[in-house]
């Protein structure tokens, strides 16, 4: 796999999305989307949300064997732009 950023196979994270927010605002949830290079993806049953695994240049680097950290990602828009930020919590 190649990456147009050099760093990005370094910067790895999991974050997970609510069922609802994807069925209710499903554009909003793609744009913001965007910037990751989703891996993995399952249906968590306990919290009603899809947990996904993904690089992203939102994520801090990552050394090799270690657990990939968890993130919330935060939306935002301004003036019909979107902003993206990754909070990490893990």
């Amino acid at each position: 796999m190649k990456f147009h950023r050099p760093d990005l196979k370094d910067r790895i994270g999991c974050f997970s999305v609510e069922d609802r927010l994807i069925r209710n605002e499903p554009e909003m949830v793609a744009e913001a989307m965007m910037g990751f290079v989703v891996v993995r993806a399952h249906y968590c049953f306990a919290s009603r949300s899809i947990c996904y695994q993904a690089y992203s240049h939102l994520f801090d680097k990552v050394p090799e064997g270690e657990r990939a950290p968890e993130y919330e990602i935060l939306v935002t828009t301004l003036d019909n732009h979107t902003h993206v930020h990754a909070e990490r919590i893990t």
